[in-house]
């Protein structure tokens, strides 16, 4: 790509601009604020349901929490997939379906290691620790969300 090519694209994608420039359609452009990598969760860091990944100690405890994060990210997505099918947005329910289907396959891996890794009483018991641990890590994630909206989660237990 010439030097002009390369001008058009930085143009396009609004880098190099500052704030509030008009670009060649006289719309303002505004610069991004946020990186590609901290798109999801602006301000708020690591998801819950990773730290509590990365908090748990041994190879039962983190084969019980794959398997916790897996079954949580499977739910996630089904709602993804029900929404767009309900906005009648089939390509966009798609995408989450295939996502929701390598999930799927990441689970039985999880579940083969669980397998290895739990050889007695006392892995299975890190192995629910650690699956509960993760868990409700995402319900108090999923409680602050809909706090923080403005609705008041009921308790289903």
């Amino acid at each position: 790509m010439g030097r002009r090519g390369e001008r058009r694209a930085r143009d396009v994608r609004g880098v190099g601009r500052e704030r509030g420039e008009r670009g060649r359609c006289g719309r303002v452009r505004r610069r991004r604020r946020v990186r590609r990598g901290e798109r999801r969760r602006r301000g708020r860091g690591t998801p819950p349901t990773y730290e509590a990944l990365g908090s748990l100690d041994g190879t039962a405890a983190r084969a019980g929490g794959l398997l916790a994060w897996t079954l949580v990210a499977e739910k996630t997505l089904a709602q993804m997939v029900g929404f767009f099918v309900g906005d009648a947005d089939p390509s966009t329910a798609n995408t989450f379906r295939e996502r929701k289907s390598a999930i799927g396959e990441l689970r039985g891996t999880a579940e083969s290691l669980l397998d290895e890794a739990c050889a007695d009483d006392d892995a299975w018991e890190a192995a629910r620790a650690g699956a509960d641990e993760v868990i409700e890590a995402a319900y108090a994630d999923y409680v602050e969300t809909l706090e923080s909206m403005g609705i008041k989660p009921k308790n289903v237990c």
